[in-house]
């Protein structure tokens, strides 16, 4: 709700002064559908959280950090967003549009000191994605031990992973990257 945001950056300069980092990592799943299958409100429904909030958010942070005349935004795409799979056709396109948007707001952006990036998540155990797992046929166990071959590093990620990730491309040290699409998978996407 591009109202609320307008309402939320105010509220951050008041409290803050400035903004130096934002971090877009509103997402859901939707359904797990291919295209054929999905109804038009399903879709909608993950383009206006994945991609829109992504869209919306920085649309009003940017503005801030032109300000200090630098800035970070980390992004939350998925590794769906830089591969295909077959499964939940609008999740994977969203996330295609975030990474795409990834790259292109460090292009639009960099000359403004603010840098823009994501990470790619493979299958980290988060509550949405073990609720997810919940709803295969053998549950939790079933879809761990389907997903566990596909990440060479012989075991799933844990939020932590994303965390580190994150304040990494957040921080001064990843000062010289800018329109990256880093796969945090334990090795999926390889």
């Amino acid at each position: 709700d591009e109202a609320s945001i307008e309402i939320l950056m105010k509220n951050v300069i008041a409290d803050f002064s400035k903004l130096d980092i934002l971090v877009n990592c509103a997402g859901i799943n939707g359904v797990n559908q291919w295209a054929h299958e999905v109804d038009e409100k399903d879709w909608d429904a993950v383009f206006a959280v994945d991609a829109k909030g992504t869209f919306l958010m920085t649309k009003h942070a940017v503005p801030l950090m032109k300000q200090n005349g630098k800035g970070s935004i980390v992004n939350f795409c998925s590794i769906y967003g830089i591969i295909g799979a077959n499964e939940s056709a609008p999740y994977c396109a969203a996330k295609g549009a975030v990474a795409n948007m990834t790259r292109t707001d460090a292009i639009c952006y960099g000359k403004s000191g603010i840098r823009v990036n994501s990470v790619c998540p493979g299958t980290v155990l988060t509550e949405l994605t073990l609720a997810k797992a919940r709803e295969v046929e053998g549950g939790e166990q079933a879809y761990i031990n389907e997903m566990l071959p596909k990440h060479p590093i012989g075991f799933l990620g844990e939020p932590i992973d994303i965390a580190h990730a994150v304040l990494f491309l957040a921080s001064d040290e990843a000062r010289f990257i800018t329109g990256v699409n880093m796969p945090v998978d334990g090795g999926y996407t390889a």
